[in-house]
């Protein structure tokens, strides 16, 4: 997993690097060639305006394709949000079970980013960890309901 990461990360910075080699050869050309027509000033300033309005292009890109991105998680955290999860949760554990979290705090981390990742790793995996979660939950409220009946 982390070869890949890495092999994806050299990837990217090698595009980047390859971007911004094939920019400068632009900008360069584009000087030399429209300094032949016009007075170097000129062509400069020209250039310099090309160049700027092509990064502005590509950022804004970049910045749609983000807010894009954004939408999606958002929608996506709608879809997997319970109402009231946080007390919920708060409520399954117990003192017993907080302190073995405390005790064991390296390999609750583990535990947590492994279902994590299997949680993100298809629509399909979260959505079967998220109907195991509601039925936990359907399970251990109707417990307490029927332990508060009992109680009266």
């Amino acid at each position: 997993m982390l070869a890949q990461l890495k092999v994806q990360a050299a990837g990217v910075g090698l595009f980047l690097v390859g971007f911004a080699l094939a920019g400068a050869w632009f900008g360069v050309a584009l000087f030399f060639g429209l300094a032949e027509i016009m007075h170097p000033a000129w062509a400069a300033l020209l250039t310099g305006a090309t160049t700027t309005a092509l990064v502005l292009l590509v950022m804004a890109c970049l910045r749609w394709y983000r807010y894009k991105q954004q939408q999606k998680r958002a929608s996506m955290t709608e879809d997997i949000a319970l109402p009231g999860m946080e007390a919920l949760l708060n409520g399954l554990i117990d003192d017993s079970s907080a302190r073995f979290i405390q005790q064991h705090a390296d390999r609750a981390t583990v535990v947590a980013l492994i279902l994590g990742g299997v949680a993100g790793f298809s629509r399909k995996s979260r959505t079967v960890m998220l109907s195991v979660l509601k039925a936990v939950t359907a399970a251990v409220q109707a417990t307490e309901s029927r332990s508060e009946d009992s109680t009266r």
